[in-house]
């Protein structure tokens, strides 16, 4: 079966998710590939794929459309619903790598309107509520 962004990579013989990173999210993510090592066999990638499969489509999709016309509060439950769908824990920085560099990459996408391009500052940000 031929899955998109399944490789073997041939100096290590593991199975990675590889994916060009969209012109949108380039400053964001800070490389030009997403590179996810899978597993070291095929039937173990492939349990594996859906799950990252998932979360980088999400990314893209939020690089090209956004979250337009929700307060932020809705967009913090959103994000919490989400995460929790991932297994992810909600009170913590991330259980893994994968989920360190994806909580980076939403939470700049969420803060970035509020940062004043000549001081750096962030400025305006809502208080935090409870999810």
């Amino acid at each position: 079966m031929t899955v998109k962004y399944l490789r073997k990579n041939k100096r290590t013989g593991s199975f990675e998710y590889r994916r060009r990173v969209p012109k949108a999210l380039l400053g964001l993510v800070g490389k030009r590939e997403f590179i996810i090592v899978l597993g070291k066999s095929e039937g173990e990638a492939h349990i594996q794929y859906g799950r990252e499969h998932e979360r980088i489509e999400h990314l893209v999709c939020l690089s090209k459309y956004g979250v337009m016309g929700l307060s932020d509060f809705e967009q913090s439950r959103r994000l919490a619903a989400l995460l929790g769908s991932w297994g992810a824990d909600l009170h913590s920085a991330g259980l893994d790598l994968n989920e360190q560099t994806w909580r980076e990459e939403a939470a700049s996408k969420l803060v970035d309107d509020y940062q004043n391009p000549i001081t750096g500052e962030y400025e305006g940000v809502p208080e935090e509520k409870g999810l």
